[in-house]
């Protein structure tokens, strides 16, 4: 569920994003309380620069990530299909199958 972003959340933010700025949403005005979905609504242009976006962090930051959302504090309800798909299969590839079946059951119970 929503949070406060952490300082390691807001650098890993940063790094998917390095035009990121502040901490509000622009649609909001209030600040963001997770890190993929502005990275996929508000910076990604498609599937495939989101996933070169999270291609970016370190299998610790995307484990990290990865943890976040089947402990349910990193919201993934609003990230389209195609590119929470593409999410998942780098989970897979770069952390484990288990951790990535976590991550899609976690997003497909929360985005029907």
């Amino acid at each position: 569920m929503a949070r406060v972003l952490s300082k390691t959340d807001i650098r890993i933010l940063k790094q998917c994003a390095p035009e990121f700025d502040d901490e509000l949403c622009q649609t909001s005005g209030e600040g963001f309380r997770s890190v993929l979905p502005p990275v996929a609504i508000h910076y990604s242009r498609s599937a495939e620069d989101f996933i070169r976006r999270c291609s970016a962090l370190s299998n610790e930051e995307l484990a990290y990530l990865a943890d976040l959302i089947i402990r349910g504090e990193e919201s993934v309800c609003c990230i389209p299909p195609e590119y929470m798909m593409a999410f998942v299969d780098l989970i897979a590839e770069r952390i484990d199958r288990k951790t990535a079946e976590g991550v899609y059951f976690i997003w497909e119970a929360n985005f029907v």
